[in-house]
């Protein structure tokens, strides 16, 4: 039984840390999305990687 809470604990520690890399994946996207249109404004098109 106590064997059976250790892994649900552990699979609920996983989908939560894989929810948070999913997450900051996501933000990251948005911000290069962001950082290209501010490089187009500003007649830069290189955008350093």
């Amino acid at each position: 039984m106590t064997t059976t809470y250790l892994i649900a604990a552990n699979v609920a520690v996983w989908l939560g840390l894989c929810g948070y890399v999913a997450f900051l994946a996501v933000r990251l996207a948005g911000l290069e999305r962001s950082l290209k249109r501010f490089a187009a404004l500003r007649g830069n098109e290189e955008v350093r990687s």
